[in-house]
C-alpha cells in the first residue's frame, strides 16, 4: 500500500521486536508524518505502523531486493 503514496520510491516494514512497535522504512522525498497520515487513510486502524523512517534509499541485498533487516541502520 505504501507504494501507491506519490512520492514512495519504495517501503520496507520492519517488525516489531519485543514489545516493540510496527515500523515502516520508506524511500521517499516526504515527511514521516505525510507516510503515516496517507497509510492511515488505506489501512485499518491495526495495520498502521507507529514509526515511520524515511531514507534516501532502502538497501539492496546482493540479489537486488530490499534489505530487511534494517534495525541497525534506524537505530532499532
Amino acid at each position: 500500500m505504501t507504494i501507491d503514496i506519490s512520492g514512495v520510491r519504495g517501503a520496507v516494514a520492519v517488525p516489531p521486536g519485543d514489545g516493540g512497535e510496527l515500523t515502516i522504512c520508506v524511500a521517499a522525498d516526504l515527511a514521516p508524518n505525510v507516510v503515516l497520515r496517507e497509510l492511515a487513510v488505506r489501512l485499518e486502524a491495526a495495520k498502521v505502523p507507529t514509526v515511520c523512517h524515511v531514507m534516501e534509499q532502502i538497501p539492496l541485498t546482493p540479489n537486488g531486493k530490499y534489505q530487511r533487516k534494517l534495525s541497525g541502520l534506524i537505530g532499532g
